[in-house]
């Protein structure tokens, strides 16, 4: 669920947390495959070695594996399919289950009851193996979670799971069907792509070294970054996570090695090429720097929330044609959302443009939801009117 760093503000990207990426491991051009780049050598000795104990993330204790299968073959649920029985349990056992807490295991979110969406689905799958049952990992695009913690700030993203019922037959008619357990639905949501079971580890991995980057915990933050580096090594977000440590390391000449790395093989995300924009300004790159903004504009990214939140930073760093640019490709991704247009309408009264204010706020309200919403946007058109 978040990511990034660099001296001003740098972006993190987690699952519940992780934002869109695109890479380039295999390209199809004219029947042949291109050749996997090589990522440059990870430094591991400038980070204090830490053991991590091996375990499935997906294992559940022998006795939480009783209470799930008693539960799941008891014979008053006999007539339950099989993937309704697991979704009835999960609907049971989450009551009190609290949804703000950090990226775990299947093992600590059904003992503690606690952790964020990339944990339910963990716990989830757990349930899901136990019955036999196939099942699928989906992004969800929702409102997020922006939040800051000195100069790194987090945007989240949303992952579901998906529970696939076993094929039956009964007479003339074969039955199928499918439950997708959703800790977090919103009006707005909706699925954009499927994660696969290998990238939900590799984003399981990059949240805990998310979490301890926060912590200051930097050789730890490392240790989870191999972990999430070893399912695979092109993965965008966790070699943002490493420019981040390096440069946390003060090797910015590391840092840039990964990012120029992912720039010229086309390895991006927009949290990674946001972050290298401001290492190459940093540096004194000015030219690279622009080119490399001018780029990130046409990432092809449809989370309207990413946007969105480079856009109001934009917009607070008083950059004002980027933020204009950002919030109006968040307004394209998500018209139905009211926020990018009430910040347009920020923008546009800081620029004494009020007519197009005017109708951004009358659009934002038309499109906000809920009573608060329209009440604040009502009252910003008043103050316009004055």
């Amino acid at each position: 669920m978040r990511i990034s760093i660099i001296l001003a503000v740098s972006f993190l990207t987690s699952a519940c947390v992780s934002n869109d990426f695109h890479h380039a491991i295999e390209r199809e051009i004219q029947g042949e495959i291109t050749k996997i780049p090589t990522p440059p050598l990870i430094e591991k000795d400038i980070f204090k070695p830490i053991g991590l104990p091996k375990s499935d993330i997906f294992s559940l204790e022998p006795e939480q594996r009783e209470q799930f299968l008693a539960y799941y073959n008891n014979i008053e649920n006999s007539d339950v399919r099989p993937h309704k029985r697991v979704a009835n349990f999960i609907e049971e056992f989450s009551h009190g289950f609290s949804y703000l807490g950090d990226t775990v295991n299947a093992v600590t979110a059904f003992s503690d009851k606690n952790g964020n969406c990339l944990s339910l689905a963990i716990l989830s799958t757990a349930f899901a193996k136990e019955a036999g049952l196939g099942y699928q990992y989906n992004k969800v695009h929702s409102a997020p979670i922006y939040q800051e913690y000195g100069n790194v700030q987090l945007v989240s993203t949303h992952v579901n799971l998906t529970i696939f019922a076993q094929t039956e037959t009964v007479g003339d008619y074969v039955l199928g069907g499918a439950i997708t357990i959703d800790y977090f639905r919103t009006k707005d949501s909706y699925i954009s792509d499927e994660v696969t079971p290998d990238e939900l580890q590799v984003m399981y991995w990059n949240n805990l070294a998310s979490e301890a980057i926060i912590a200051d915990d930097l050789d730890l933050a490392f240790v989870y970054t191999i972990e999430a580096n070893n399912i695979n090594p092109l993965y965008p977000e966790t070699l943002n996570l490493l420019a981040i440590l390096y440069k946390r390391k003060e090797r910015v000449d590391l840092a840039y090695q990964v990012y120029d790395f992912m720039d010229k093989n086309s390895i991006v995300s927009f949290s990674a090429m946001d972050n290298f924009a401001k290492l190459l300004f940093e540096t004194g790159d000015f030219k690279r720097a622009a080119e490399l903004r001018s780029k990130i504009q046409h990432i092809i990214d449809d989370n309207p929330y990413t946007w969105l939140a480079r856009g109001i930073q934009h917009f607070e760093n008083g950059e004002y044609n980027m933020a204009e640019r950002f919030l109006l490709r968040s307004s394209t991704y998500g018209p139905y959302l009211h926020e990018p247009l009430y910040n347009l309408a920020r923008l546009y009264v800081k620029q004494n443009r009020f007519k197009k204010a005017r109708t951004a706020l009358i659009k934002a309200k038309e499109l906000a939801h809920m009573p608060d919403d329209e009440k604040r946007y009502q009252a910003k058109l008043f103050s316009l009117n004055q």
